[in-house]
This record gives structure tokens, sequence and C-alpha cells, in this order.
């Protein structure tokens, strides 16, 4: 190469020379602009994906307060507690005591399902839940908006059946020794029962009105709300393009 450069005049010399820095020049210009370009994506990408989680976490939490507000709404309800004092009444009429996991899915509840079916599907629809329980002081779950024969929820007792010790047992347990009108969650967890995740708020009933017959006065406890979260919905919010 040098034996090269030797034979060249100075012009072809200097020719070179300027061709080599101009080379050197475009290669270093190169890979300021593709770090920089590297840089600038890289940046463009992190903060489109912190925009996105930001929507997505709004939108979980927006869902999340209304089940909450919802959960407050229905516990001074009069329906709710009209469903009470129905569904307790089958429950008690058909001999059932409390105290264990029972299957209580019988002709009274099928009689009451019709009668309160629409109500309870609109209710379900309109507030986006999957479920609500009512669950007497005893810890027995006498009422599910989903009743079904399977007995997941319905007919168990939560304070000494197969939920005791799980979220839900935990949630309840917290609802009916708080304070009046607090909400408790429940968290998401993995139901072995029903083998799926799930999640509750959970908040004291107390009555709104006087119930002689059932030996019930305004203000006293009558059991326990619980709401089920809609897990299909949470997914679809979290499966959301933003």
């Amino acid at each position: 190469m040098q034996r090269f450069f030797s034979k060249l005049n100075l012009k072809m010399r200097l020719l070179s020379f300027i061709l080599f820095i101009s080379l050197i020049s475009i290669v270093f210009v190169a890979a300021i602009s593709y770090q920089k370009s590297k840089s600038a994506l890289t940046d463009l990408s992190i903060n489109q994906l912190s925009s996105q989680g930001s929507l997505l976490k709004k939108s979980l939490d927006g869902y999340i307060q209304r089940t909450l507000n919802t959960t407050s709404t229905l516990s001074v309800d009069r329906l709710i507690e009209g469903l009470f004092i129905a569904y307790e009444s089958a429950f008690y009429g058909s001999n059932f005591d409390p105290g264990e996991d029972l299957i209580i899915y019988n002709d009274f509840y099928k009689k009451l399902d019709k009668q309160y079916g629409e109500r309870k599907k609109k209710m379900l629809d309109q507030f986006q839940i999957d479920d609500f329980f009512l669950v007497t002081t005893g810890a027995q779950v006498i009422f599910t908006a989903q009743n079904k024969g399977n007995a997941n929820f319905l007919g168990r007792n939560l304070a000494n059946g197969a939920y005791k010790k799980t979220p839900i047992g935990k949630c309840y347990a917290q609802a009916d020794s708080g304070p009046d009108g607090k909400v408790f969650f429940s968290d998401f967890f993995a139901n072995a029962i029903t083998k799926t995740t799930d999640a509750f708020f959970c908040v004291k009933k107390l009555a709104e009105f006087d119930n002689q017959d059932e030996g019930v006065s305004k203000g006293d406890k009558i059991g326990v709300l619980m709401i089920k979260i809609s897990t299909n919905l949470v997914n679809q919010i979290l499966g959301e393009r933003v």
C-alpha cells in the first residue's frame, strides 16, 4: 500500500487523503446517527408502553372503584333486604340448620328464583358483576344471584365449611365484625373449589326497616352482602389494545 501511494503525484495523494478523511467522517456521522435514532426509538417505545400501562391501570381502577361504590349502594338497598328476608325464610322453612356446608337448592329456592330471576339478572348486567351473595349472621350463604345446584357457593358456611380459611371466609368475618358501612376487599385469589380466580367486596347489611314477623328491628345486623368482581371483565380490560 505504501509503495502504491509513493507512485502517486502530490495531487492524487491529496485527493486520496481527502477521500479517506471523508469516508471516516461519513462512518463516524452514521454511527452517531444510528445511536441517536436507536435511543430515540427506545425512548418512544418506553413512553408508549408507559402510557398504555397508565391507561389500562386507569380503566381497571375505575372498574374496581365503581364496584366498591356498587357494594356500598346495595348495602342500603331495600331490595337486598327483601331478598335477605325471603331467602332466609326459605332456608329455615326447609328445616336447614346453619353451621356447615349444605346442599340447599330445592323447590323453595327454584320458586323464588322464578320470582326474582329477571331483577337479579338486570342487577348483574347493570353493575357489571359476576354475582352477589347474602350471608346470614351465622355465616351461611343463603342466596347467590347465580343460584346453581352445584353448591360452589350457595349453602356454604363461611365460618365452618370449606371456605373458612380462604379469603372469602376472611372477608366475611371482617365485614361481620367490622364497622357499619365499611367495605372490605378479599383481593384476587385462586379458588380451589371453583378452579377460578375470584375477588369479593364485603359489607355488613343492616335492617332498613322493622320486620316484626321476622323479629327484625330497624338497625339490626341481618348479615353480610358480598359482591363478586367480574374477573372476565378485568381480563378484558387488561387485554385491550390502547
